[in-house]
C-alpha cells in the first residue's frame, strides 16, 4: 500500500513491488482523479450499514462519527523493519497484528496482544506455499479478516514476483477458512477473488465491512500502480462469496489507496486509507459503504515526502478502538536514505478528539 508514484522494493503489501534494496521513482504515472465522489447530501433513502448483532469483535472496529479526526503521533513506539499492519481479533480476545517482516518478505508475520498497545512477536504465520497446488504466488502481501457467523476466514493477497526489481506480474486473493480457533485451512482449489478484466490482474489490499445479514462490502485497490488505479468496492454474499463491483471504477480519488473499513457508531462506514500524493492516513465516510463524502487527510508526513532523501511517507493505516476508549491508528513509516534505499517501521498515533 504505497503511493502510486513510488516503486519500493521489498515493501510488500503496498502500492510497490521488488525485493531488492534499491528503489526507483516513477513520477510519470497518471494519477488523475477518476473517481465519482458525487454529492450525497440527500441521504433520506439510503440505508446505513451496521454490523451483525452477534459480531463480537465489532467494538474494536467502531468509531463515533465525531472522533478519530485529530491525531497525535506516538514518538515512543516503533516496530523496526516491519510494515503493513493489519488487525484480526479472535473470539478469545486476542488481537493479532499481521505485518510484513522486511527481513523475510515472503509471508505474513504475526504479533499478538490483548490491549492493542503491547505486542509479542509470534514469528511467521502464513506463507504462499500453504495454498499448493493452487498458485498463490511467491509472496503474501496483505491479509484481511472475513468474520463469519461463529468463525473467521482470512483473505490473503498473493503476488508473483519473478523479477524482484520489477512490479509483480499478477496478484490474486486466496482464502484460509476456520482461522478461529484454527489452525486455518487454506483453500487449495479456488481463489477468493481475482479482480475484473479492467484490473489487469493487479488487485491489492483487501478489507471488509460486514453487513447485518453477514454479507459484506469488500474494498480493494484495483489496477494497482497503473493509470486508473483506485479503491473499488465489491459485493460479498452472506455465504462469503465475492461477487461483482457495486460501482464502476474508483470510489475515491485515484491517489487514495490502502483501504481499511471501520463502522461509524451512528451507522455507516469510515474508510481509512493512504491519502493522496505523499501519503499520510486519511478518511472518508459513507452511509451505505458505496458512496463516500468528506475525503480528507488526517496525519500528514513531516517535511518532505519520501520521494526526497530524508523525507517520510506514512502508509497502510490500521485502526483499533481500545478497551480503555482510546483510538489508535497504526501505519507504515518509510524514510528515504541517501543511497536510494528506504528505512521502514510500523508507528502509531492516538486520537486527541
Amino acid at each position: 500500500m504505497l503511493l502510486t508514484f513510488l516503486l519500493l522494493p521489498a515493501l510488500v503489501g503496498c502500492t510497490h513491488d521488488d525485493d531488492d534494496d534499491s528503489s526507483t521513482l516513477d513520477s510519470d504515472l497518471d494519477t488523475s482523479d477518476t473517481s465519482d465522489t458525487s454529492d450525497t447530501s440527500d441521504t433520506a433513502a439510503v440505508e446505513s450499514i451496521a454490523p451483525p448483532a452477534d459480531f463480537t469483535a465489532a467494538a474494536w472496529f467502531t468509531v463515533p462519527r465525531d472522533r478519530g479526526l485529530a491525531w497525535e503521533r506516538d514518538p515512543t513506539f516503533a516496530i523496526v523493519e516491519f510494515t503493513v499492519p493489519q488487525f484480526v481479533v479472535t473470539a478469545d480476545g486476542v488481537v493479532h497484528l499481521y505485518a510484513t517482516n522486511m527481513a523475510d518478505t515472503t509471508g505474513r508475520w504475526e504479533l499478538t496482544g490483548t490491549d492493542g498497545v503491547e505486542w509479542e512477536d509470534r514469528g511467521a504465520a502464513y506463507l504462499p506455499g500453504a495454498f499448493a497446488p493452487l498458485d498463490c504466488g511467491d509472496r503474501l502481501e496483505d491479509i484481511a479478516p472475513l468474520y463469519r457467523p461463529g468463525g473467521l476466514d482470512l483473505v490473503a493477497e498473493g503476488s508473483f514476483n519473478p523479477d524482484p526489481r520489477a512490479p509483480a506480474e499478477w496478484r490474486r486473493f486466496c482464502l484460509l477458512s476456520d482461522a478461529d480457533p484454527g489452525p486455518a485451512v487454506p483453500d487449495t482449489e479456488s481463489f477468493f477473488y481475482v479482480g475484473e478484466p479492467e484490473d489487469n490482474e493487479q488487485i491489492s489490499v483487501p478489507a471488509f465491512a460486514l453487513l447485518e445479514d453477514w454479507s459484506a462490502r469488500l474494498y480493494i485497490v484495483g489496477n494497482l500502480g497503473q493509470p486508473g488505479e483506485g479503491i473499488r468496492v465489491i459485493d460479498v454474499s452472506a455465504d462469503g462469496l465475492a461477487g461483482a463491483p457495486l460501482q464502476a471504477g474508483a470510489i475515491l480519488p485515484s491517489t487514495d489507496v490502502d483501504p481499511l473499513a471501520v463502522y461509524l457508531a451512528e451507522g455507516g462506514v469510515r474508510l481509512y486509507h493512504t491519502h493522496g500524493h505523499g501519503g499520510g492516513p486519511g478518511y472518508a465516510d459513507s452511509l451505505d459503504g458505496i458512496t463516500f463524502t468528506d475525503d480528507a487527510g488526517l496525519i500528514p508526513h513531516a517535511g518532505d515526502d519520501c520521494a526526497q532523501v530524508g523525507g517520510e511517507c506514512l502508509l497502510d493505516p490500521a485502526f483499533l478502538h481500545l478497551p480503555d476508549d482510546r483510538l489508535v491508528l497504526y501505519f507504515t513509516r518509510l524514510v528515504k536514505n541517501g543511497d536510494g534505499t528506504y528505512s521502514a517501521q510500523i508507528e502509531r498515533a492516538f486520537a486527541t478528539d
